[in-house]
């Protein structure tokens, strides 16, 4: 029978114990044996090797290994951004035996997966299109709701903007480097990748009161904190309730932050509310260091304009996690909240607006709420920041102010005898731990 590629297969490997020998070579191509049971030679001696469909193949996740069973799962055209029937990495002596990226379930890095390296101005990855600069690529993946990118290392030496509606998991067998700047945060009502609904800030009102149109802001987005409830005068339009918190585990679905309210306005709400942040995982085997900062915070709320609406509410900040047996940050790690937007003026030519919330802070500082238009409009919340809850819009006028975005959620895993070194980090809302990795 005609010899068949090792790529032709989708090859299960089950460690028993040792380590794997990483000097070892084998042949690249094997002839199909119909289940024979043969040995496969390595530094220290003969290895078992059982077989299911061919033999020499599984020499090449096998050799070198002390007492690995390994078997074939299946035959066919795999490719290496298939899915495979194992989480553990081929050189597990480059890592953690046995490394279980999070969320990553059944799938596990190709041992071809070559390293990355982005240092484009900025380089720009689609999370929709699976696309990095335009360019497809076979280790960048879809896994349910995740867009998926397996490298070998994965150093970012220039600007990074991460886009599209999925979250990010980085997979990497050796190092994670970034030495500068990656967002994915929102901008204004632009959400950021894998972002949210499930805490979204309501919606103001608006009613006419005495020939004096009022209108509240709407609430602030929500994700590992609360966002601010939009403002409204005692008498007036009922506020933008901010959303629920949600998450609270490294376990749960990785995603981004919710989306603040509209501002009430005259017959329908009005004002987009600010994007939530988007969702990353860096996961490696080896080690991660960042000496420049990640961005998830979230949007800020537009403003009531000139027109009779209350400002919109600010958008929550995404998700972080970083996991590795070694993990330094010299840099920031920020999924901040946005601010609310300021209410309205009056309506009018010359009437000023109301001014639109900041976007999340890449730092421990608060993004600020925009001010309300005067006479009539209200100031919004300040979004949540360094620990720093989000602030309420402001019902001191007819035009409430949109309420603050909540902050989003930070999370390291790494092994409990190698704490993460975090001696110049500024992490913002600061970080739940996991020292789990095995």
């Amino acid at each position: 029978m005609m010899p068949a590629t090792v790529e032709s297969y989708r090859v299960v490997v089950d460690v028993v114990g040792g380590e794997v020998d990483r000097t070892a070579r084998v042949s690249t191509r094997a002839q199909h044996t119909g289940g024979d049971r043969r040995r496969a030679g390595g530094r220290g001696g003969d290895r078992a090797v059982t077989v299911s469909g061919l033999a020499a193949a599984l020499a090449i996740a096998l050799a070198g290994c002390s007492g690995a069973e390994a078997r074939v799962a299946s035959a066919g055209d795999a490719g290496p951004g298939d899915e495979l029937d194992a989480a553990v990495l081929d050189d597990a002596s480059d890592g953690a035996p046995g490394f279980q990226p999070l969320h990553v379930g059944a799938m596990a890095p190709s041992s071809r997966a070559p390293d990355v390296v982005l240092g484009g101005h900025p380089s720009r990855i689609d999370t929709g299109t699976l696309e990095i600069d335009g360019a497809a690529s076979d280790y960048f993946v879809v896994q349910g709701d995740y867009a998926v990118l397996f490298a070998g290392a994965f150093t970012v030496t220039g600007p990074v903007a991460i886009t599209g509606g999925r979250s990010l998991i980085v997979v990497a067998r050796g190092a994670i480097e970034i030495t500068a700047n990656v967002g994915l945060q929102a901008i204004g009502s632009i959400q950021g990748p894998g972002a949210s609904v499930i805490g979204a800030g309501g919606a103001g009102a608006s009613f006419y009161a005495i020939e004096l149109r009022v209108s509240s802001g709407g609430g602030g987005g929500s994700y590992g904190t609360l966002g601010g409830d939009g403002g409204a005068r005692a008498s007036g339009a009922p506020a933008g309730r901010a959303g629920a918190s949600y998450g609270g585990a490294i376990t749960a679905a990785l995603v981004g932050g919710s989306p603040g309210g509209a501002g009430g306005a005259a017959g329908s709400p009005s004002g987009g509310g600010g994007g939530g942040g988007g969702a990353l995982q860096l996961s490696s085997a080896t080690s991660i260091r960042v000496t420049a900062a990640i961005n998830a915070s979230g949007g800020g709320g537009v403003g009531g304009g000139i027109g009779e609406s209350g400002g919109a509410g600010g958008g929550a900040g995404g998700e972080l996690v970083l996991e590795a047996p070694s993990i330094t940050i010299g840099g920031v790690l920020a999924a901040n909240g946005g601010g609310g937007g300021g209410g309205g003026g009056a309506g009018g030519s010359g009437t000023p607006p109301g001014i639109s919330g900041g976007d999340g802070v890449l730092g421990a500082a608060a993004a600020a709420g925009g001010a309300g238009g005067t006479p009539q409009g209200s100031d919004g919340g300040a979004g949540a920041a360094g620990g720093v809850s989000a602030r309420p819009g402001s019902g001191a006028n007819s035009k409430g102010g949109g309420g603050g975005g909540g902050a989003g959620r930070v999370w390291l895993r790494y092994r409990q005898a190698t704490p993460p070194d975090l001696t110049s980090a500024t992490i913002t809302p600061p970080a739940g731990v996991d020292p789990s990795m095995p």
